[in-house]
């Protein structure tokens, strides 16, 4: 059966974008270092020699690779409204736009990490911030303000935020408790966040270390949304 899967494969026109999808199913099922000319020819049940017709190095591939994922976000994205109809929200349509960047980002978890050390926008991206934008100037932000949003908003606007914490915490509660004693004599005031942590619900589905990604991830971005929105209403400029 494995054989057959693969006689099918070669028969199939190799093409960039079969290529860049099969390095995507590779990234999901193994993570982005897995991602190997070799295991990517495997995929598609060809040399990796072959693929070299369709990208130049692995370099290439990675940041194809990017590029596929980001067109996804937006993909997944087209059906929602772009812009807040007159006298609505404009928040909810940012909002609704973002949770559908972070389903997407959350079925390929690696993707964030690789756009953060890359650093390659790419066309998808750009398109993605233009349609932020304009849902921005049609709500009646000034240009300046526009800017700022981009800046305040960040990789949030795609649906992650790399956090300043490890993500291996110790989720449970004794070493949490433990954590916080050691702190509290040389950094009281970090040792009681620690301690607040500790004290709450201890969910290893929900996040690390007491922590809810999903919960922690709509907090900063209403804060972000709520306070551009005062800004907005009362006619901030730099």
């Amino acid at each position: 059966m494995v054989e057959q899967v693969r006689s099918a494969a070669r028969r199939t026109p190799l093409t960039r974008e079969r290529v860049l999808r099969a390095a995507v199913d590779v990234a999901d099922a193994r993570g982005v270092e897995g991602v190997t000319m070799r295991a990517v020819g495997e995929a598609l049940g060809v040399e990796g020699m072959a693929l070299y017709r369709h990208v130049a190095n692995k370099d290439e591939l990675l940041d194809g690779v990017l590029e596929t994922v980001l067109a996804e976000v937006s993909a997944d994205a087209a059906g929602l409204p772009a812009r807040a109809e007159a006298g609505a929200d404009w928040r909810a349509v940012v909002r609704a736009r973002v949770w559908s960047a972070r389903e997407t980002m959350l079925r390929h978890p690696w993707a964030p990490g690789l756009l953060a050390a890359r650093g390659t926008p790419g066309t998808s991206t750009l398109h993605w911030y233009e349609d932020l934008c304009e849902a921005l100037f049609a709500a009646g932000f000034s240009d300046d303000l526009v800017h700022h949003a981009l800046h305040a908003l960040g990789s949030r606007a795609l649906g992650f935020h790399l956090e300043l914490f490890a993500a291996d915490a110790p989720a449970d509660p004794d070493a949490a408790l433990a954590a916080t004693q050691e702190l509290t004599g040389s950094m009281p005031a970090l040792a009681r966040v620690v301690a607040a942590v500790a004290r709450g619900p201890h969910d290893p589905a929900t996040g690390v270390g007491g922590c809810d990604d999903r919960a922690e991830f709509e907090f900063g971005l209403d804060v972000v949304l709520d306070g551009l929105e005062a800004r907005r209403a009362a006619g901030w400029t730099a």
